[in-house]
């Protein structure tokens, strides 16, 4: 079965009155030794008798600022981020969510198993080294040995990506810069197949017809700084029957076996069907 896998108070010194009549008297001061429960409705016990109930003034967590009645307000940049960028309480700037670095595949680690896709290559000949690179990222995934790196280029992709038999590390420039189309063929835009438990997918925007992403059979499947959206609608992935899937707001992961487990690290959602994964509105998780 499948599962589709963001006061005012007053008073004078002596024996007087409110101007009001009807006003109840002022409540005695309670001293430091007073029961936490002798406190009225409201208030919370504190060293020196009781207080007004709610954080005190700079007592708020990092990044945050009292709002002067109890609470605590984060502090964030004036004005919202632009698409593909986040703030976090405390930063009063915005920030690209995962930074490109230079060259063609920035900050990609390279190791000497390392699969390089661009799209852009027109050389011919490819064979997966960054002089030739492979221009598709199934072409890198069907080359890669178990654990390596296929490393994708900036580049909307229009395949059905499967990943099946043994794990790899797709990982991307940026999901801002870096997206997988699905054809509407397959079952998702992505799809992680039994053996290939540990696959990894960071940086990387996934959307289709169908769904970004599907995992069927395979178990600790990370997906770091990556979206994925389906084109129809967008969905929230559940958990449902004892399987574990991860929470994703307005993305849409589809999860079956018995033995699935997906997990979610800093992902992004588009909030409309009509947005590309490319302009991602907001962060989540």
């Amino acid at each position: 079965m499948w599962a589709w896998v963001r006061f005012a108070a007053c008073g004078l010194v002596g024996i007087t009155s409110c101007s009001s009549p009807d006003s109840a008297p002022k409540k005695p001061a309670r001293d430091a030794g007073d029961d936490a429960g002798s406190c009225a409705p409201g208030e919370a016990a504190a060293d020196s008798g009781c207080r007004p109930a709610g954080v005190p003034d700079g007592s708020c967590g990092a990044g945050f600022v009292s709002d002067e009645n109890g609470g605590c307000t984060a502090t964030l940049p004036a004005d919202a981020c632009k698409k593909g960028e986040l703030a976090v309480p405390g930063e009063t700037t915005c920030h690209e969510v995962a930074p490109c670095g230079t060259g063609t595949w920035g900050l990609v680690p390279v190791e000497t198993t390392t699969e390089f896709v661009d799209t852009a290559y027109v050389g011919g000949n490819s064979d997966g080294t960054q002089a030739k690179p492979w221009t598709t990222i199934q072409a890198g995934v069907d080359a890669a040995k178990p654990g390596a790196i296929v490393a994708v280029a900036a580049g909307s992709y229009l395949e059905d990506v499967e990943v099946a038999g043994r794990a790899v590390r797709l990982w991307g420039l940026s999901p801002t810069k870096v997206e997988i189309v699905g054809t509407g063929v397959g079952i998702a835009a992505l799809f992680v197949r039994a053996g290939a438990s540990g696959t990894e997918v960071r940086d990387i925007a996934m959307r289709g017809a169908a769904g970004g992403m599907a995992l069927s059979g395979s178990t600790d499947v990370l997906t770091a700084c990556g979206y994925t959206t389906r084109a129809a609608s967008a969905s929230t992935s559940r958990t449902t029957s004892g399987r574990r899937a991860s929470r994703t707001e307005g993305a849409t992961t589809l999860v079956a076996g018995s033995a699935a487990a997906s997990s979610i690290d800093r992902a992004i959602a588009t909030r409309s069907s009509s947005d590309s994964p490319l302009a991602a509105q907001r962060a989540v998780g």
